[in-house]
């Protein structure tokens, strides 16, 4: 029994009685091994499993026009959702409502981002109350609800913790704790609470764009005591973080805004468990693809296959008719659709392709395979699939008549695409064939699709080397550039220095070149200003300065770029930042970068080198990249010429920034521009002088 105060419960966990006889039809149905067939199925797409889905309104405005799908708009609320389990992905199979137990049948609460465990006995889910006049508005929480009990429990039992911020898009981790998107900013808000302490001039406050809080991937625990739920922050982008899943080798992908500098692009990211190691996966320059009309697309509902590529739905950013093509994408071995890995150079394929059996379009048109709305994988085939799908239909705008879209009828300009009409369907895109699992009603639709079965346990990913636990303490991380004079794994020396220099090599020997020869001379490391909401300061526009677009930002500090171009620095853990190359008088000579980056506390971020905006070529994934341009130390003895005989190498191939570190510690970022030549041998030359340009009063230089 559940017992309710306003629209929320009193107690988070229910037990949902009546359909006990269903739940152990799941579970006899879950442990075979038949292929679906029989006199009482003669579906061949039909699979010994059970399905979920939510099923739902189609979402509409007070004026009755449709609501289009915006994936920026994570926390929106249409209610008149349920989540329902069915036994088996057949029309015959039994349904049973599973979500009507936590507010009451007929309540009009709203339900999405359903994952399922990886025993196949859990569901775990996001649901929104429905509002009430008598209670404050409710937020996103997420709710799991145990097959075997018949029981449904929200995960922060805590009523005033779980209403602290909206809650979407959990997935389980294979340790058994849930990665999730939140507004919560955990760390942000205890950062500023810090940054407050110690200035007296900042508020606590969650960053916002256009006014709406910023969504962040966090980390659920509840190993210890639901009550006090664990909550970590392990993302701090300045957009939103939406639809994590977690991949067969650990990494979470999940779905990034990057917005500043006059971008908005949503692209596939990457992530280990612990927070490390955040990089860009796939599609940053694949944002209009399939449109001829260039709108802007995406990718929704990320699932990983069999084969080792990546499902989505591609759909416009705000689709009216609230779906698109379901795809496969080939991140393994692209960064883009027409980018290649470097160990892929030279495939001809593209990086992506529709796996529909008819053609979609995405640019507003008619479709003549209608949409798909959500999808997911069935068994190790990586080619059938549960969809929620949207035959092509038209509409008389006079009479309101629903026509099919037959050749004369497609061929007839009078005719509108009619309201969105998404079914259950199982489909088979090798065979080109699918079946309905449950038929959709005019006005209601199926979302949220998934298929209740066991899945491979992947193992829990974490950084590569080990963290440094002197630097987790402090709340630090290491950034090491392998050098500045890399792009796209170019030595690009020559052309920096007009010729004067032939490679980083030459650059970096102190018998060849002097300090003021070196075109790059300090990084500047500069973060973003964490906008409140107006309620908290509603700021002016003159406020941003000349270009609002950019934002607020606030330099972090400077540090010196070692003769080889590399740099290898202190930063600080859980706050996002960028940087530019400036020369000796603190001057911009890099493009703008244009990516926030992040760290977590004790991990050195790898980065090899530059990118040019117009590049072909991978950048920002390790794995995909050209090898660096920077060979490093070829000596275990002396492994840069003309250099300070004690600084010798640790390993074969050591930047000039790792082995400084290695002798004398990690640099620090100072508030000036300072100097000291550590490298030249003074038997070979003098050394350069010390070089300080700083703030009027500032005696921090860096070390």
């Amino acid at each position: 029994m559940c017992v309710l105060k306003g629209n929320n419960a009193l107690f988070s966990t229910v037990k949902i009685a009546k359909p006990l006889v269903a739940i152990g039809s799941i579970a006899l149905l879950m442990g075979s091994c038949g292929s679906g067939g029989g006199a009482d199925d003669p579906d061949p797409l039909a699979v010994d499993t059970a399905v979920a889905y939510v099923e739902r309104p189609v979402p509409r405005d007070d004026d009755g026009n449709i609501i289009s799908a915006d994936i920026l708009d994570p926390d929106a609320f249409n209610p008149g959702a349920a989540l329902y389990i069915r036994d088996r992905s057949n029309q015959s199979a039994q349904e049973t409502n599973i979500s009507d137990a936590a507010f009451g049948a007929g309540a009009l609460y709203d339900i999405k981002g359903v994952s399922v465990s990886y025993d196949g006995r859990k569901l775990l889910f996001s649901m929104r109350a429905p509002v009430s006049d008598n209670a404050p508005e409710p937020t996103w929480n997420i709710w799991e609800y145990d097959i075997d009990a018949g029981t449904l429990t929200r995960l922060i039992n805590n009523p005033v913790r779980a209403e602290e911020g909206n809650d979407i898009d959990p997935a389980y981790l294979p340790d058994g704790r849930i990665v999730f998107s939140s507004d919560r900013q955990v760390r942000n808000r205890t950062i500023l609470l810090d940054e407050s302490l110690l200035t007296d001039t900042k508020q606590v406050f969650s960053a916002t764009i256009n006014d709406e809080a910023i969504f962040n991937l966090h980390i659920l625990d509840l190993a210890n005591d639901p009550n006090s739920a664990d909550l970590q922050q392990i993302t701090f982008n300045q957009g939103h973080e939406l639809q994590p899943t977690v991949l067969s080798n650990g990494r979470i992908a999940y779905l990034r805004n990057d917005r500043g500098d006059g971008r908005n692009k949503i692209s596939i990211y990457t992530i280990n468990a612990d927070g490390s190691d955040m990089r860009i996966h796939y599609g940053y320059h694949s944002q209009t693809t399939g449109n001829e009309s260039e709108n802007q697309t995406t990718f929704i509902g990320l699932r990983e296959l069999a084969n080792g590529s990546l499902m989505a739905i591609l759909q416009e950013r705000e689709s009216a008719q609230l779906g698109g093509d379901l795809i496969q994408i080939d991140s393994d071995g692209f960064t883009d659709i027409g980018q290649a890995t470097y160990s892929n150079s030279g495939n001809s394929h593209l990086g992506q392709n529709s796996i529909s059996t008819g053609e979609v379009n995405l640019d507003g048109e008619i479709s003549p395979h209608g949409y798909f709305h959500s999808a997911y994988p069935i068994g190790n085939d990586s080619q059938h699939f549960l969809v929620s799908w949207n035959p092509c239909r038209l509409q008389d705008p006079e009479t309101e008549a629903i026509l099919a879209c037959t050749d004369s009828n497609l061929a007839n300009n009078d005719l509108d695409i009619a309201p969105p009409f998404y079914g259950l369907w199982t489909y088979d895109a090798a065979a080109g064939t699918q079946m309905p699992v449950a038929t959709a009603e005019e006005g209601r639709m199926f979302s949220d699709v998934v298929v209740i079965e066991a899945q491979d346990l992947p193992p829990v990913s974490t950084s590569a080397s080990p963290l440094d636990a002197e630097m987790m303490a402090a709340g630090l991380a290491a950034l090491h550039i392998r050098s500045v004079y890399d792009t796209d794994g170019s030595d690009t020396v020559s052309d920096d220095t007009n010729a004067a220099f032939a490679d980083i090599a030459a650059l970096a020997n102190p018998a060849l070149a002097n300090a003021s020869d070196r075109p790059a001379r300090f990084l500047r490391l500069i973060k973003p200003v964490s906008i409140p909401s107006d309620e908290v300061l509603d700021f002016d526009n003159t406020a941003y300065g000349i270009n609002r677009g950019r934002g607020m930002r606030e330099i972090l500090g400077y540090v010196p770029i070692e003769p080889d171009g590399s740099i290898k620095v202190q930063v600080p853990a859980d706050v996002a930042f960028h940087f530019d190359i400036v020369d000796a008088s603190g001057e911009r000579i890099s493009p703008l970068h244009r990516n926030w980056l992040h760290t977590t506390a004790g991990e050195t971020y790898e980065c090899t080198g530059c990118h040019t905006a117009d590049s072909t070529q991978p950048h920002g994934r390790l794995d995909a990249e050209a090898p660096s341009a920077n060979p490093g130390g070829t000596l275990a003895e002396f492994p840069f010429l003309n250099t300070e005989p004690d600084l010798t190498i640790g390993d074969i191939g050591d930047t000039m920034a790792e082995v400084y570190a290695q002798h004398h510690g990690l640099r620090r970022l100072s508030t000036g521009l300072s100097y000291s030549d550590n490298w030249t041998d003074p038997s070979i030359r003098g050394k350069d002088e010390d070089y300080h340009l700083l703030y009027a009063g500032d005696a921090n230089v860096s070390g």
